[in-house]
């Protein structure tokens, strides 16, 4: 997605809920708190580490908060911070982790779309995201999606045969 301002302002702004959100975190943890929440947004699922966002985007939120932008980038992903922060996130945006029945559902619904559109491992992981979204469970991390589309693709081939 082309970083033009239009959707540093559309994406990337903190609304005034948002704002009062935020600014109830420690003063250290509001500039990563509000990246988590608005990538979160952007793109239904949180980066898979804080350098996952771009500099600028960082820049643009951190003017909204009027803080400096060198709290982000010791942002520690094993944190108890950054779990209980995204457990929030997800609370406050109505989704879930997904269990172990919830990926064998969706696996099962993903071998019924390699069916349909073809077994391309890209397209389908971006169909299983959605599917994600539309059932407000975040998606597995990137690995463990390619893993769940392979195996997916393996049991279709399976079934042919």
């Amino acid at each position: 997605m082309e970083l033009n301002a239009d959707t540093l302002v559309d994406l990337w702004a903190l609304t005034k809920a948002d704002y009062a959100l935020v600014t109830s975190k420690n003063s250290a943890n509001r500039l990563s708190f509000a990246l988590l929440l608005l990538f979160y947004r952007a793109h239904g699922k949180f980066p898979k580490e804080p350098t996952a966002i771009k500099p600028r985007i960082v820049a643009h939120v951190a003017r909204q908060l009027g803080v400096e932008t060198n709290n982000h980038d010791g942002y520690d992903i094993a944190s108890r911070t950054w779990k209980r922060h995204r457990a929030e996130i997800r609370a406050l945006l109505g989704f879930r982790e997904a269990t172990a029945a919830d990926v064998e559902r969706l696996e099962g619904w993903l071998r019924a779309q390699v069916a349909a559109i073809g077994a391309e491992p890209n397209q389908l992981a971006a169909f299983f995201e959605t599917r994600c979204r539309e059932l407000s469970i975040e998606p597995p991390a990137a690995d463990r999606t390619v893993r769940i589309v392979r195996s997916a693709i393996h049991a279709h081939d399976e079934d042919l045969v």
